[in-house]
């Protein structure tokens, strides 16, 4: 499409900034004309019925209505008016503008929008279109009594509003002239202004297709101080722009010698999710003898799950996360990253790293636990029942050889604790991360866990309240998983929590999830180690030993089981509206209402 030139552009804009100062102003002025013309008519009107009541009042009484129907005619003809009188209950006996004979057939007028004025405020004002003449109307009306020989009523006179309408309609005249000769004005001042504009610009428009071409010429005289100086600035900048060029294509061939040397592989999307480039860690990733240029993540790598994430990044968010299995032994971490600049609208960066050693070490490391487990519960077991057996026997009957067996009794409970609870870590490490279908009551898995905690709260004087909402929990978990879940925590908030201190397990529902807290009120944690409370064997002081035979690797359990049924752990410290205490918050999902049915029938 051809561009405008500048004569035809300032023209338009005369026009336009016309069109604001004087349809703006003419356009309030009309409102408010209109405004005070309905004004000084409703004003007349209250006039007009307060003259024709009185005139009403010192008139002879007439001795029919036919008679006040004749008076209603001849001062409607002599003031220009539509008189009506209303009887009690809506019906016309007298109106100067329908014949006597037919006032009979006229509708009831007791709920007109005036009449119900009159009769609420002592005057009403309407303006409507009358169903009997046929036009529309300013309505004014009042109530009148103790008029002899006339019934209670109101008296209504109407006027038309053809003459507020020919005041505006002359107005809008005048303002259409107006605008028309403006208009004419304002063309032939950007008509002669744009003839003394073009040419001194004429050279600058040389300058600046010179630049387009990269090529720079000093610009010509114009005779026009600013403009020469427009000129030269115009010749510097194409000089800076130059350099920034040059400088712009040499960060692009550092940054590309930058992704060619990674060992990531990083790929671009377009806004259609196509790829755009890809360095050579990519390509080897890939596997393939064609460009994968031009194709999508789902044709190149063959992984749905990679698709997903790109494609929830182009829909807008601005990062996704996954991890995904390239043939059977190739394990890579995908992070992607939206792209958006004024030069890219939308796009997104792809970057996968190789983390199949990191797998294979951690595997390693979960079979080493696991064999090594296996391999303590044999002697740990025979440690145990020749602690027992000594206790027993009347070989130890000296205090301090009972003390001493009691305490290898305990030490080996403690050791057999820990044993079980790496494999259960170990176990719950080499399961994938879903969600459960199956649905649990919360509070029936929160009713086990305070049952089996509740002796060891009772020995330090510990209360446990259930704070959950009215109406059943169903959750989507399993129950013995989510049990242990909540004895951990138990377990965890009597240990390090104050006696006679109450512990409060609270539960909340959110949009898709409900959100579970064991609280204490205990010495809480520190911000810096918050973090870290969750990893196996973690203690915030180091320097204590573990309080009452802790294994140090319950929280760790937790985070496990609720990351495996697709939920978030994390622990609050101080408790929200307090200076004390620790909150271990988890949530997890809620099952609808077709799995909470299901698990009813079974």
């Amino acid at each position: 499409m051809k561009s405008l030139s500048v004569r035809t552009r300032l023209l338009v804009a005369f026009w336009i900034l016309l069109l604001v100062c004087v349809l703006a102003p003419s356009t309030y002025f009309h409102h408010q004309l209109h405004r005070v013309l309905l004004e000084e008519s409703e004003k007349r009107l209250h006039q007009e019925l307060t003259f024709l009541i009185w005139s009403l009042k010192n008139h002879v009484p007439f001795p029919w209505l036919s008679d006040l129907d004749d008076w209603c005619r001849q001062a409607g003809s002599l003031l220009g008016l539509r008189i009506t009188y209303i009887a009690q209950g809506g019906r016309v006996v007298a109106d100067s503008d329908v014949p006597y004979d037919k006032l009979g057939f006229m509708e009831d007028h007791w709920n007109r929008p005036e009449v119900v004025g009159a009769r609420q405020n002592g005057f009403g004002f309407s303006l409507h279109s009358s169903d009997t003449i046929r036009k529309n109307l300013l309505y004014g009306a009042m109530p009148v009594s103790q008029i002899p020989n006339l019934p209670s009523g109101i008296l209504r006179i109407a006027m038309p509003v053809s003459q507020i309408k020919a005041t505006l309609d002359q107005q809008r005249r005048h303002l259409w002239w107006i605008l028309g000769l403006s208009f004419m004005g304002t063309g032939l001042l950007a008509f002669a202004f744009s003839r003394l504009m073009e040419k001194p610009l004429t050279p600058l428009l040389d300058i600046v297709r010179s630049l387009g071409r990269r090529e720079f010429h000093r610009p010509r005289p114009s005779g026009y101080p600013v403009l020469d100086a427009l000129g030269e600035a115009l010749q510097k900048t194409s000089a800076r722009v130059e350099g920034q060029i040059k400088a712009l294509e040499d960060q692009r061939a550092q940054l590309q010698a930058i992704l060619e040397g990674m060992k990531e592989g990083v790929f671009l999307l377009d806004a259609e999710g196509r790829i755009q480039s890809a360095n050579r860690a990519a390509l080897q990733i890939q596997r393939a003898p064609r460009s994968p240029v031009g194709l999508k993540p789902l044709e190149v790598f063959l992984n749905p799950d990679l698709q997903k994430a790109c494609d929830q990044v182009l829909a807008g968010r601005d990062t996704a996360h996954v991890e995904i299995i390239l043939d059977p032994e190739r394990h890579f971490d995908v992070h992607v990253v939206s792209l958006r600049t004024p030069m890219v609208p939308q796009g997104a960066v792809v970057v996968l790293h190789d983390i199949t050693e990191l797998k294979r070490l951690a595997r390693i490391r979960r079979d080493f636990v696991a064999n090594v487990s296996h391999e303590l519960r044999t002697p740990l077991t025979a440690v145990k029942g020749y602690a027992e057996t000594l206790l027993e026997s009347p070989c130890v009957q000296d205090s301090e050889a009972k003390m001493f067996v009691e305490t290898i009794l305990r030490k080996a409970n403690h050791m057999t604790r820990m044993v079980n609870d790496l494999l259960t870590l170990t176990r719950l490490e080499s399961q994938p991360s879903q969600v459960p279908q199956e649905a649990v009551d919360a509070a029936g898995a929160v009713a086990a866990a305070v049952e089996t905690c509740y002796p060891e709260a009772r020995k330090r004087h510990m209360d446990i309240h259930i704070l959950f909402p009215q109406q059943p929990l169903w959750v989507r978990a399993h129950r013995d998983a989510l049990v242990q879940v909540f004895q951990n925590l138990l377990d965890n908030a009597i240990r390090y929590s104050h006696p006679s201190t109450p512990i409060r397990i609270r539960a909340q529902l959110q949009a898709d999830t409900v959100l579970f807290t064991v609280e204490d009120e205990g010495p809480g944690i520190p911000l810096e180690h918050q973090a870290r409370v969750f990893e196996r064997f973690y203690r915030v002081d180091r320097q204590k030993e573990s309080p009452s035979g802790s294994t140090g690797l319950g929280l760790a359990i937790c985070r496990h089981i609720v990351q495996n049924m697709g939920g978030r752990v994390w622990v609050e410290s101080p408790v929200r509206g307090t200076e004390r205490g620790t909150a271990f918050c988890f949530t997890v999902h809620r099952a609808d209402e077709s799995e909470r049915k299901e698990a009813l029938k079974g």
